[in-house]
């Protein structure tokens, strides 16, 4: 949120003052930065998707509201990266960019992408572009291993991963998740500590975690309810 705030500030400032002059060195990193944040987003998704197809029982409430979550996570990144973009270039037209891409109209998508692959510069366009596409995850991915070089990750192990994320509700998430399909040997590894977080985010965590530890000790005993 914070690094939202600060681009989009700049933005405003730039749009105030055009002869604003921004570091493109800092803002060039910050490009790299979120490309190499946004393509695990990409391969998560993938990987529960692959996951739920081949196991529909995993599609349960907690895989839904994770994977919204994630999608949600890769669109905030993705309008980040346009508006680091905007400031390095002055915009280029990176704004009516974005909005065409987020369009209903099938024309004004297609044409922004066109227009995209001219003005993103050489090191980022078939990154970016990928990202803005429609087509496949591994052809994303493919495009973003500059960035982001997948590892090999089995549903359960992204699951046990995510349970960890620096983000409280994607931990918290994958946590209840964990429990929703029964997995077990996981509740006595270390896990991040648990802060107090708002909404009920810290507690559906914590009592997560509780049953994963109860479940190992008494794999037969009922699954009380996590919410």
């Amino acid at each position: 949120m914070i690094r939202y705030k600060i681009l989009r500030g700049l933005g405003g400032m730039r749009n105030d003052s055009p002869s604003l002059r921004l570091d493109r060195a800092v803002l060039e990193r910050v490009i790299d930065d979120h490309l190499a944040k946004t393509f695990p987003l990409v391969h998560w998704r993938a990987v529960l998707e692959a996951g739920a197809t081949e196991h529909p029982n995993r599609r349960t409430p907690g895989h839904r509201l994770l994977a919204e979550l994630l999608s949600q996570k890769e669109g905030f990144a993705f309008e980040r990266l346009f508006r680091a973009l905007g400031l390095r270039d002055g915009d280029a037209g990176f704004a009516q960019i974005y909005e065409g891409l987020q369009s209903r109209d099938e024309a004004a998508q297609a044409s922004s992408r066109e227009l995209l692959e001219h003005v993103v510069p050489a090191r980022w366009r078939a990154a970016v572009v990928a990202l803005a596409e429609d087509g496949s995850s591994a052809d994303r991915l493919a495009e973003g291993r500059p960035y982001y070089a997948p590892p090999e990750l089995t549903y359960d192990q992204l699951v046990v991963e995510l349970m960890d994320h620096r983000n409280d509700t994607v931990a918290a998430l994958a946590s209840y998740h964990a429990v929703e399909i029964g997995l077990t040997g996981i509740g006595a590894r270390p896990h991040r500590p648990v802060g107090e977080e708002l909404s009920g985010i810290g507690s559906l965590r914590r009592r997560s975690l509780q049953q994963l530890r109860d479940r190992d000790v008494a794999p037969a005993g009922e699954l009380r309810d996590a919410i």
